[in-house]
């Protein structure tokens, strides 16, 4: 019976020191997530804190890669783009009053399905290429700004003119926005970046030449003026 209470006192003595040397072994983001308590205390199904009183505030942002493809007979048009969003989660921030010695760590990058996301979705496409999204990251700043940018391949409906050919111009159209939640509660705005770059996008593009991309935030339609939507107007020759 000694034998035993003296091994399991060595046994708890050798437990605890190594968990007070646990932190140690820890990276800075196994830390940060910790202090955060991502895992037990975070509900990733509710929406962040408003950032104006009462909306969420998502900046959108969206780049065109290439044509992938245009069926002229069923009027048709494949795009490969990239998605940026960004927007504020106050609930994963950080600074030196939590722990000083993660002041200086500024950035930390957790799985999609660790997070709130934006309940964003393209509107009416034909076709959606589909990616594992688990498999992207947030880019998580210590101040609670958010970004996550993926690659989405889309293909629409696009009225297709070919009567000039070879010298038409075709104008295409999509758009993205919330399913269920009204401009009140999630507010979309546009990303401002840095001018297109249009001799980029053609590099990939062998028949076609896009000569403009525009987005604008408009309401999501005469009946549902109270939703916004982020459409995107794609020119090409």
């Amino acid at each position: 019976g000694i034998i035993l209470a003296l091994t399991l006192t060595l046994l708890a003595h050798e437990a605890a020191v190594c968990s007070a040397k646990e932190p140690s072994r820890m990276s800075t983001e196994e830390r940060i997530i910790r202090l955060l308590n991502i895992t037990s205390g975070y509900y990733k199904v509710a929406a962040p804190p408003p950032d104006n009183g009462t909306a969420n505030v998502i900046k959108f942002r969206t780049k065109l890669i290439r044509i992938s493809s245009v069926d002229v007979v069923n009027q048709l048009v494949s795009l490969d783009l990239w998605i940026m969003m960004f927007w504020t989660d106050s609930r994963l921030a950080w600074n030196e009053t939590d722990d000083p010695k993660l002041a200086k760590f500024e950035k930390i990058f957790l799985p999609t399905d660790y997070v709130w996301l934006p309940d964003l979705s393209l509107s009416h496409p034909v076709d959606v290429k589909s990616f594992e999204t688990n498999k992207f990251l947030v880019d998580v700043s210590s101040n609670g700004r958010m970004k996550l940018e993926t690659p989405l391949g889309i293909t629409i409906k696009c009225p297709l003119k070919m009567r000039d050919f070879p010298f038409d111009t075709q104008v295409c159209q999509f758009s993205f926005s919330s399913a269920a939640k009204k401009q009140t509660l999630l507010q979309l705005e546009i990303k401002s970046g840095l001018p297109i770059n249009y001799s980029e996008i053609n590099l990939q593009n062998n028949e076609y030449c896009v000569t403009s991309v525009r987005s604008v935030i408009i309401d999501f339609s005469t009946q549902f003026p109270q939703f916004k939507k982020l459409l995107v107007t794609v020119e090409f020759e």
